[in-house]
């Protein structure tokens, strides 16, 4: 079942990795804890039709509170047919998914062929492609989004939406309408954030392909309030939004973006009372880019986190943001995540004591990296990354995901003496 639209407004939400391809239960254990402790109940996951991704990913997701949204970037000169989707959709529809989001930008050139582009009735084709996988993903209680335009476009993104609206009702897709949540981009264009407060009502003026000195239109961070009220003056209500892209000055994929610059746009939104994310119908659901991606991907520069877990300038910034609506309790274990020591070596102790030979591995080490050195899981736990010197006789792997629960990188080490300085010698 939906969820009403306050209940959507009152989350934040960011996208996962940029690929498809980081869907293992140690990624879970790595990433998960991180987002319940920074209050984030959405993740943006872009899915593949070769694989679905792993029933125990998104178990583990559901339990911590993160609701997935699948982005399925199919093409629209070639795209899926219905039954090769069957069973993705029977699976995740099993599993828990809610939110299925297909094809990208369908107002603009380059998602379609030239010949297909230049073909009449643009929006009758799109529709026609998107109902061929939106019905099947009704039949499997998956409930889907509309694909996000670009503000402005080739084909004018509030003429598109108005007239795809206008074609869902009038072939009496009635069901989907009731269920559908529109998605956007939340792009700044570099202006400011109450550009276009109060939508076409406010801005009568604003007229599609024409900037005029005087008026302001949809291209901003308050696209959702123009995308309600054409939803309601076509179906009678406000069709409940989900942002993309959140606070960006354009495609996330194409802007080098200075992390404190980016930083205090989020520090806007997320104000304390900022009307912005009231709780009302056309208040979106707003999601971030980007958790985190491989160091060498171009989007990296906007990461919260780098691949091993650690966190970036801008992720410093939006924990320090986050926290404020956190309770103290949990601002406790957030902090907890974020480095109050770098790196910890973890060494089994005994009754007796502790051994000289494990003492003595790791000497050269120490010396060289200067790592926080001891034996209490409790102590590692307050660690970025803690190197385990042990076997599961030392330290059990239940005792380990404990640490990843904790948002720990975690890496066993094991062997003979030589085995073990050596394995040291190389992180």
């Amino acid at each position: 079942m939906i969820p009403t639209s306050p209940e959507l407004t009152q989350s934040i939400g960011i996208q996962y990795f940029p690929d498809s391809n980081h869907f293992s239960d140690a990624d879970g254990l790595r990433w998960f804890p991180l987002l319940e402790k920074l209050n984030i109940h959405w993740l943006v996951l872009n899915a593949d039709l070769k694989k679905a991704i792993p029933e125990s990913f998104i178990r583990k997701m559901l339990q911590s509170e993160v609701n997935p949204i699948l982005r399925f970037q199919f093409s629209l000169v070639n795209p899926p047919r219905p039954s090769d989707l069957e069973p993705l959709f029977s699976a995740y529809g099993k599993w828990g998914i809610q939110y299925v989001s297909f094809f990208e930008q369908p107002n603009q050139f380059s998602s379609w062929s030239p010949e297909t582009w230049v073909q009449n009735d643009l929006v009758e084709r799109y529709i026609d492609r998107f109902l061929n996988l939106a019905k099947p993903a009704l039949g499997h209680h998956l409930i889907p989004v509309f694909s996000p335009l670009f503000p402005g476009g080739n084909y004018w993104d509030t003429l598109f939406l108005e007239q795809a609206l206008k074609s869902l009702n009038r072939r009496h897709e009635f069901e989907l309408l009731d269920q559908m949540v529109l998605s956007a981009y939340g792009w700044t264009f570099n202006h400011p954030l109450d550009w276009g407060l109060g939508g076409p009502e406010k801005w009568p003026a604003a007229r599609p392909y024409t900037s005029l000195p005087s008026t302001q239109d949809q291209r901003g961070f308050r696209i959702s309030e123009w995308y309600a009220t054409i939803s309601k003056n076509i179906l009678g209500r406000e069709l409940p939004v989900f942002l993309f892209e959140s606070g960006f000055p354009g495609p996330a994929q194409n802007q080098v973006v200075d992390p404190n610059a980016l930083a205090e746009t989020y520090q806007e939104i997320l104000s304390p009372g900022n009307q912005r994310i009231e709780v009302n119908p056309s208040s979106p659901t707003i999601t971030f880019s980007l958790l985190t991606s491989e160091d060498s991907h171009p989007e990296h520069q906007n990461a919260w986190f780098n691949l091993d877990g650690s966190i970036t300038t801008l992720g410093e910034k939006m924990a320090s943001l986050l926290q404020q609506s956190i309770a103290s309790k949990e601002i406790s274990h957030v902090e907890q995540v974020f480095n109050q020591i770098d790196t910890y070596l973890l060494l089994p102790s005994f009754d007796w004591g502790v051994a000289d030979w494990h003492l003595d591995m790791v000497r050269s080490f120490v010396k060289k990296n200067r790592p926080t050195l001891g034996f209490s899981l409790r102590d590692a736990s307050l660690a970025r990354k803690v190197i385990v010197i042990g076997s599961e006789d030392d330290f059990t792997e239940d005792e380990l995901n404990q640490l990843r629960l904790q948002g720990c990188f975690v890496d066993r080490i094991q062997g003979d003496g030589t085995s073990i300085a050596t394995q040291l010698a190389e992180r």
